[in-house]
């Protein structure tokens, strides 16, 4: 795992370093002074460690798990079903076999999980 720092939060720690040197120890250090402004300019132009997300590259990491192939043989298997019939007050409905909702069955698809209706023998 990776150690993430505000880049930020280190310029303004190397600065308030600087601006704590003691004058007796440190008297007009320009040598040191501008080491620390080197440290600051040296951050500040470091790439970043979080990495930029891209769609491509959310893509090729689904893939590489594996998800990707499981999720597109869900999507292109078609399901197959048959209306269950129940009778309504006002007209015959039907119920999917595949996901149990009531739909009318005069279609040719289930309207709420896409399953390709069957046709019942005798119709």
């Amino acid at each position: 795992m990776s150690d993430l720092i505000d880049r930020q939060a280190a310029i303004d720690r190397i600065n308030k370093q600087r601006e704590h040197l003691e004058p007796d120890v440190y008297p007009q250090d320009k040598i040191g002074d501008a080491a620390y402004k080197i440290c600051a300019e040296f951050i500040e132009r470091l790439p970043s460690a979080q990495p930029e997300i891209t769609l491509e590259s959310a893509i090729d990491y689904l893939h590489s798990i594996g998800w990707m192939q499981e999720h597109d043989r869900v999507l292109t298997e078609r399901k197959t079903g048959r209306w269950t019939p129940i009778q309504s007050l006002f007209r015959t409905l039907g119920i999917c076999s595949v996901c149990h909702n009531v739909s009318g069955n005069e279609y040719e698809y289930c309207p709420w999980c896409g399953a390709k209706m069957e046709v019942a023998d005798g119709e």
